[in-house]
């Protein structure tokens, strides 16, 4: 992994500083802390910070091809380089290192009109072509590796994070309120908008092309929509076979590698197959635990790697750790975003980095096998709608004078969530089941509300790639499109790197997703059996203790450290926030959900993690 920047002064052609591009890679020296290097030619700039990962020796960056014609800055890994190396070396491209970023200049400079369809990794790059004075950005299908721009009066700025570019607009940003009011409702930004204005983000599956003006091209072939029809049995055997294709790919690396190891099926199976295999040198698994017994993992994580007899690694985070961890994490983070698990992950690759640049972790399989349990609600919802709609408002009475539960996502939380929306219609219902704050209430916190459209917007987008599926099928696609990229993706990326930390992640596998895509909701989602395909192939290899395991996640106990050793903390944010310009500043609101959490009417522990996130991310962003 690594971090890019550049210039591109195609509007005016003056010549671009050096020392500018110096600045904007120091400013993600994290990302690559193991080479700096750079390229300047007039009007064009690039710059490139190395974390070294494959041919170390012979890797660094910027690139030229052959001709000198095109010049590269690459983050990412290409899994499949070595097959297309092979490929481009029998049309007569003379290599001169073993590294993946070659492949894509040799692609390039061979005339191949879509490269990135070719490419079995995760990628953000870009290329200068100097005969035709045009430069090419480009990014991965899944978005896995960010590539931000503006432009500027002479042209445009682009970066891996937003760090590099705010070096240019000092005191000339504003805040984008609409991002801002996404994320009060959803705990994250929704790519590819960003938190500043005038600042954007290369679409997931994208070209930008710049010459005399940006021209996107929208390269990433949409999932199949039409179904096979095959035998259950053999879906298993496909599905297995495609798992472990996807982490032999991410096992490929010059340096030490591990896993995040939860005590969940999916990081279980991934370990089940590396351990399968000769194991990499200097393997360990990395586990997150909690002194909250309806958090710890740390015993069950201890289990599986014993099992499989590799090392494990199990770090206990408290609450003086989060403390210790929050502003880093906030800061790393450039666009808004306050999962909790973000927070773990965070520690736990601090912790990992000192061992290992690379990791493994199982992500991403809840939107593919429909593991949330969101998806169950919508089955049950689905059933209800038989009777008048009337009926449960006594039940729904009673629920919300239910107390809030310091447990994982108590059942109290749940059932409130469930009878709150209960009544929209099917697709409104799944996105107001993941929603945090309202349009109602977020009308009680943002000054200049009103005229922001409703952050139902997000998913509407993704529902109408999906008309023709099946709604379940559109439901989890849509999770994918908009919760798993701009959040799950996009945090294994930004925390990882703000620690020098690689991540990478088998269940975004395009082969995989495709395949999946292709088949019948009901070969994967089952009311009785959570993820039935992944417990199927369970049974082969891993003891049954470990496949009945309940799923956890990497959820922290927010809600019991707000109440107690964190409320200092919590209420220290909310008086920081009242004085905020964007927000209605008499704090009422602010205090009565403080008040409800604490006397345990409601377990508003997300609200106040996006509250004291959206705290300090304008403390620190507000000075720029």
């Amino acid at each position: 992994m690594c971090g890019i920047v550049g210039i591109f002064n195609f509007k005016k052609n003056n010549n671009v500083s050096s020392c500018q591009i110096k600045k904007m890679a120091n400013q993600i020296k994290h990302r690559g802390p193991d080479q700096f290097d750079l390229f300047i030619k007039e009007q064009i700039g690039f710059g490139f910070r190395r974390l070294s990962i494959i041919d170390i020796e012979n890797g660094n960056q910027p690139m030229y091809s052959n001709s000198k014609n095109l010049i590269i800055v690459f983050n990412g890994e290409i899994y499949n380089y070595k097959y297309l190396r092979k490929r481009l070396q029998s049309e007569g491209y003379i290599f001169k290192t073993f590294a993946d970023t070659e492949v894509i200049l040799a692609l390039f400079e061979l005339g191949y009109k879509f490269p990135e369809q070719m490419l079995d990794g995760m990628f953000a790059f870009a290329i200068y072509d100097r005969k035709k004075n045009t430069l090419v950005l480009s990014r991965d299908i899944n978005g896995k590796k960010p590539v931000f721009f503006h432009e500027t009066e002479d042209g445009i700025e682009f970066a891996s994070e937003q760090k590099s570019l705010r070096l240019g607009v000092e005191g000339k940003i504003n805040f984008n309120i609409q991002t801002i009011s996404d994320f009060l409702t959803l705990g994250y930004s929704v790519q590819p908008t960003t938190v500043f204005s005038g600042f954007k983000q290369i679409p997931a599956g994208h070209r930008l092309t710049v010459k005399n003006e940006l021209s996107f091209l929208n390269w990433g072939k949409s999932p199949n929509h039409r179904q096979k029809k095959e035998k259950y049995k053999d879906v298993v055997v496909k599905v297995e076979n495609l798992i472990r294709q996807a982490v032999e790919k991410r096992l490929m690396a010059d340096v030490p590698l591990g896993l995040f190891l939860s005590s969940g099926l999916d990081s279980s199976l991934i370990l089940s197959m590396i351990a399968g295999n000769s194991l990499p040198k200097d393997f360990c698994t990395f586990t997150v635990d909690f002194a909250s017994e309806s958090f710890s993992e740390g015993n069950n994580s201890k289990l599986i790697a014993d099992y499989f007899g590799v090392a494990n690694q199990s770090f206990c985070m408290g609450p003086e750790d989060f403390l210790a961890i929050f502003d880093e994490t906030v800061e790393a983070a450039d666009n808004l975003s306050a999962n909790p698990a973000t927070f773990a992950f965070s520690f736990l690759a601090k912790k990992a980095v000192a061992t290992t640049k690379v990791v493994l972790h199982g992500g991403g399989s809840d939107e593919l096998f429909f593991g949330y349990d969101t998806y169950y609600a919508n089955k049950i919802a689905g059933a209800l709608r038989i009777f008048p709609p009337g009926i449960f408002k006594p039940i729904a009475s009673i629920v919300d004078y239910l107390p809030a539960s310091h447990k994982r996502l108590g059942l109290d939380y749940k059932l409130k969530k469930f009878f709150q929306n209960l009544n929209y219609e099917p697709l409104q219902r799944h996105y107001q089941w993941r929603t945090i704050f309202t349009e109602e209430e977020k009308a009680q916190i943002l000054k200049s509300f009103e005229g922001q459209k409703s952050s139902f917007w997000s998913y509407q987008d993704a529902y109408k790639n999906y008309e023709e599926c099946d709604f379940h099928e559109t439901v989890s696609r849509a999770d994918f499109d908009v919760w798993w990229r701009s959040m799950g993706i996009y945090q294994a990326d930004i925390t990882g790197m703000a620690h020098g930390l690689e991540t990478r992640l088998p269940f975004m596998d395009n082969d995989l997703r495709n395949y999946l895509y292709s088949l019948p909701v009901k070969s994967k989602f089952s009311l009785i059996k959570r993820k039935k395909i992944l417990r199927d192939i369970g049974k082969y290899l891993l003891p049954q203790e470990i496949i009945d395991l309940p799923k956890m996640g990497f959820h922290l106990p927010l809600a019991d450290w707000f109440r107690g050793p964190l409320y200092p903390f919590v209420q220290e944010k909310l008086d920081s926030l009242k004085i905020s310009p964007i927000v209605i500043n008499d704090g009422i609101y602010f205090d009565q959900i403080l008040k409800e959490h604490c006397s345990k009417k409601q377990d508003n522990s997300f609200k106040l993690i996006n509250l004291v996130v959206l705290s300090k991310w304008l403390e620190i962003n507000s000075k720029v």
